[in-house]
């Protein structure tokens, strides 16, 4: 069962201190991934990248430019199952490291 979320810190994006370090630290790993492990980038918009692992886990960050600086304004991903994967593995890492919460979305 596929399970969708979405992760934001515990202020909002815009009142988040640590935000452009987080954007530039997610897209430095994730398209470093996408080169050496076989991760797709999808950037079906300006402001919208979508990075997706070989099993069709994503997450999607929807971003401005500030000041010269890549900001997230909001977060969501998807994960197959709860089995481990790059993906989980990935989104676990830097939730930890960033102090960011993640919650469930009903199915639909």
């Amino acid at each position: 069962m596929f399970r969708h979320f979405d992760i934001n810190p515990e202020a909002s994006w815009s009142d988040y201190a640590r935000n452009g370090v987080l954007a530039d630290h997610i897209y430095n790993l994730a398209l470093s991934r996408v080169n050496e492990q076989d991760w797709a980038y999808i950037n079906p918009a300006s402001g919208i990248g979508i990075f997706e692992d070989a099993a069709g886990n994503y997450l999607c960050l929807e971003t401005a430019d500030e000041r010269a600086t890549n900001v997230i304004q909001s977060m969501h991903g998807g994960l197959e199952d709860e089995a481990p994967s790059e993906m989980k593995t990935f989104i676990d890492q830097f939730v930890t490291d960033f102090d960011l919460i993640v919650a469930l979305k009903e199915d639909t």
